[in-house]
């Protein structure tokens, strides 16, 4: 009976969401890999019906709580990334993303991306080989001195495997807040933000601080773990995370700092909520082929998952 009614309670859920997640509105993460480090990559993925200019967009790992270092306070001028392994980098001038489009940043360098793959990617963090021929654009600094490089610092830009967010978000270079446009974290949320209630101001013409409006707390923010283990890793060598479903299931779609009003930090993540799975192997710049995973298998998958947990 309880199987049942969690069964109902599932289906209820899918029907109600569905219109919504039909209107995906804005840019997502749908894939990464923390290693090997010469194979680190972040793919976004265009689920709109059209082609976005990417001009005032951002991705980061720039947060380190105990310093205060926050990408936020880009507005400030001092929005993290070039130390501790972080960077804080803006797409290239111009560059765009159709719909329906895959794009993948190379960490490491396009060469060794290549190397790794087999394949280019669309941009490289920063430049790793002068006299690589099908040379890929480069990400530009947030701020002076933003990516860290080996030629320029002994703890390059990079990903962390057992704890580390990834922000992708949006600054006109005027306002005093940031938006988000999609958030991922994993490991011991030790990089998690919440930006609940913090004023800032930025370079407009006012001196009046704007205040940003509720996060997700982070010790109820979600991580990925695509392999349902107790490593806090999100996947293995040879393997990606993915994000198995190109829309934002459970999430808060009203009040939120994001750039259409979610709150970016609150989408359920976990295992349990059946939209980060592994991948392998990696699939940069693509959706894993094969991988047809609809609304209504997610939607099993967590029946099933609460179902079992009540049983218990």
């Amino acid at each position: 009976m309880k199987r049942l009614f969690t069964f109902f309670m599932g289906w209820l859920f899918f029907v109600a969401i569905v219109p919504a997640l039909m209107a995906q509105d804005h840019l997502l993460i749908t894939e990464f890999a923390v290693t090997p480090t010469e194979g680190e990559f972040i793919e976004i993925y265009n689920p709109t019906d059209h082609t976005i200019d990417l001009s005032n967009y951002y991705i980061t790992d720039a947060t380190f709580a105990n310093g205060g270092v926050f990408y936020y306070k880009i507005v400030t001028g001092n929005g993290g990334g070039g130390d501790f392994f972080d960077f804080n980098a803006r797409f290239p001038d111009g560059a765009t993303i159709a719909p329906g489009e895959h794009q993948t940043i190379a960490i490491a360098g396009d060469k060794a991306f290549f190397d790794t793959y087999g394949v280019l990617p669309t941009y490289e963090l920063y430049e790793d080989s002068t006299d690589f021929a099908d040379d890929r654009p480069e990400m530009r600094e947030a701020t002076p001195n933003s990516i860290a490089t080996p030629f320029n610092s002994t703890r390059p830009s990079g990903l962390s495997n057992s704890g580390e967010v990834i922000i992708l978000y949006y600054w006109d270079g005027q306002s005093d807040l940031v938006q988000d446009v999609d958030y991922v974290v994993w490991g011991d949320k030790v990089e998690a933000v919440d930006k609940t209630g913090v004023s800032i101001d930025g370079p407009d013409a006012d001196s009046e601080p704007s205040t940003y409006l509720p996060d997700t707390p982070i010790d109820e923010q979600h991580v990925v773990n695509a392999d349902n283990d107790d490593d806090p890793n999100p996947h293995d060598d040879g393997m990606s995370a993915q994000r198995r479903l190109n829309v934002e299931d459970v999430e808060n779609w009203l009040g939120g700092n994001g750039i259409t009003g979610h709150d970016e930090t609150s989408e359920d993540l976990s295992w349990r909520g059946g939209i980060w799975s592994i991948n392998e192997p990696p699939t940069p710049n693509r959706r894993a082929l094969g991988d047809s995973l609809t609304i209504a298998d997610i939607q099993f998958i967590r029946a099933d998952s609460i179902g079992e947990e009540i049983n218990d």
